[in-house]
Formats: C-alpha cells, structure tokens, sequence
C-alpha cells in the first residue's frame, strides 16, 4: 500500500510548483494549456483508477465483515496529503500525511476501518507544526501508521476503536469518543470527549469544545478550548484557539487562527503562542485541493522569539464520491 502511495506522492510533487500558481491567480489552471480531453490526460486516468480501487477494496471489506455482497453505494475515501514546512532559517521538511475511511454499509454503517498517520501522536494539544520528518521517504516507513475498526453507536453519539499501531513490536490500543453538539441563540456549541489506551504508552483522556457564531454570509467566528492528560508524562497539555473562517466562494476559503499552547498542572505555564493564515483552495474536480499557511511561532524554548514559517501542501482525495467531476478550475 504505502508503494503505491509513494507512486503518487512523486508525480503530486511534480505537480506543486502549477499548484501554487494556481492557488495565487485564481483565473489560471495549470491543466488550461493542455489540448487533450481529460479522459487522455495521465494523472486524472491515475486519479480514476485509484479511485475505483478504493470503492473495490470498501466492497470487498464489507461483503467480508457482513456476510453479504456489497451492493450499496461506496462512501469511503482516502486523503493523501504531500507539503513541506519551509523556515526562516533556510529549513525545508517535507511532510507526508494518510488518512483511509472505509465504510461497511452492510453492517448498517456501525463498522468502519480507520487508517491514519502519525497515530503515535496521542495529543493535538501540545502540536505546533505538521511536519515531523526530514524526508517522504522517512515518512512513508516510519512506525506511525495504525489500523483500527471503528464501531459507531449512534444512539450515544460515540465511537469505539480497537486497533494496532504499525510498530515492532505492534501496538494494540482502544479508544472511545463521545460527540454531542447544542445550538443556543446564535452559537453552536461542540463538546468531545475521549479516554483512550495504549499497551506501550499508557492511557489518557481528552475534552474538547468549540463554540461558533455566524458573523454574516461566509464568515463564522469561533472559539475553541482543549485539553489532554498523559498518564505517560504524567503531564497535562491546554490549547486555546481563537478563528475567523472566511469562505471566499465555493472553491476558496481562508482561515485566520491565534493559538496559546500550555502545559502543567495544577498552574500551566506558556509554552507556544502563535498566529496563522491557513488558506484552501480546490484546484481541480473536486478531489485536488491545495494548501498555504503562513505562520509565525513564539516558543519557551526560543525565549519566545518569532520564528516565520510557510506551509506548503497538495491534498488528494479518492474514492467514489470523487469520481465524475471534470471542472477546471
């Protein structure tokens, strides 16, 4: 699997350099100087193929878990993500990310089998940048992918994972998380909570709430507050995040984020603060989106000192629901 991943992630940086003319000058594509259909054009015939091959891997899992053939619609999808983390200093690091949602409709939607990279990383909280690699090559065979199957009790608004971290030795861990959301005037209000546990490192739990407001059409104002605690470390990690999304049209949005990052307990104490300008854009159908984010960095560890830093990423999404948009945008 993680070949053919690797397959793509090389063409896909082909591609990064018309990526980012198209995410700077909305009227130019990087497909509008080709004269052949799409049908002849090699990376959207290779986007179809891997598509259907994700839409035949679901069915097959499903018929599998099920007992039954699979004749239902396939929603499951997966996002292959390829960037770079640029610095003030003249550092690069090159980032791969992988994220599969396999559906089983068969098993009326209550199993799901989850893949996710960078699953060692058992807390968003104390997470300042996205790249932890030097190299796509380090990344594709680091120990940090898990498989998981997920079961969905809808009744409660939870899910349960039960899987393994790709490691040597493996990595067994359960998760469980629950999901409520409450509407008041004109906030929307998220609450998450999870417990989970790992064989090798430990256990911990996790509480999360964001709350949102319409400010007018395409701007949504918001807040969010998190926290986590590591039986491991024996550590707890705080994130407050305060956002301004800003969806431009249909195919571009824009992000503005400040982030204070703390830890300790029972007084915390400032580690990171920073601010961000996260922008997104669909370059192509509707499964190839690109990525800026300009930010810049306050850390205990530099005195605090701005450290400037670019984001650079392709985002690729197969699956059957990504299949039979031909727009160029």
């Amino acid at each position: 699997m993680l070949l053919g991943f690797k397959g793509y992630a090389d063409s896909s940086r082909s591609l990064l350099s018309a990526c980012v003319l198209s995410l700077f000058c909305p009227n130019v594509s990087f497909a509008d100087d080709i004269t052949y259909t799409e049908e002849d054009e090699w990376w959207a015939l290779s986007h179809k193929n891997a598509s259907q091959t994700v839409s035949e891997w679901s069915n097959g899992l499903d018929a599998f878990f099920s007992g039954e053939s699979s004749t239902l619609p396939s929603q499951s999808f997966v996002s292959v993500q390829l960037g770079g983390v640029f610095s003030d200093t003249g550092n690069a690091s090159p980032f791969l990310g992988l994220h599969m949602g396999i559906r089983l409709p068969n098993t009326k939607n209550r199993l799901r089998l989850v893949i996710d990279s960078d699953a060692n990383e058992l807390t968003e909280n104390n997470k300042v940048q996205e790249a932890s690699s030097s190299s796509f090559q380090e990344e594709a065979v680091s120990e940090t992918f898990s498989a998981a199957i997920r079961y969905v009790k809808e009744e409660w608004n939870a899910n349960f994972d039960a899987g393994i971290l790709i490691d040597f030795p493996l990595d067994p861990f359960v998760k469980v998380r629950f999901t409520q959301d409450y509407q008041a005037s004109d906030w929307s209000f998220l609450f998450r909570e999870s417990v989970f546990s790992y064989y090798s490192q430990g256990f911990g739990a996790s509480f999360s709430l964001e709350a949102t407001t319409s400010l007018s059409d395409g701007v949504i104002f918001g807040v969010s507050v998190g926290s986590t605690w590591l039986n491991r470390d024996e550590e707890y990690y705080y994130r407050e995040n305060l956002f301004l999304n800003h969806a431009i049209d249909e195919k571009s949005k824009v992000r503005y984020q400040f982030s204070v990052l703390q830890s300790g307990d029972p007084a915390p104490k400032l580690d990171t603060y920073l601010y961000l300008v996260n922008y997104k854009k669909i370059l192509y159908g509707n499964w190839l989106i690109g990525q800026v984010t300009p930010q810049i960095t306050h850390e205990l560890d530099n005195d605090f000192d701005a450290e400037f830093s670019f984001t650079l990423s392709l985002e690729i999404l197969l699956g059957e629901d990504y299949l039979g948009s031909s727009n160029r945008h």
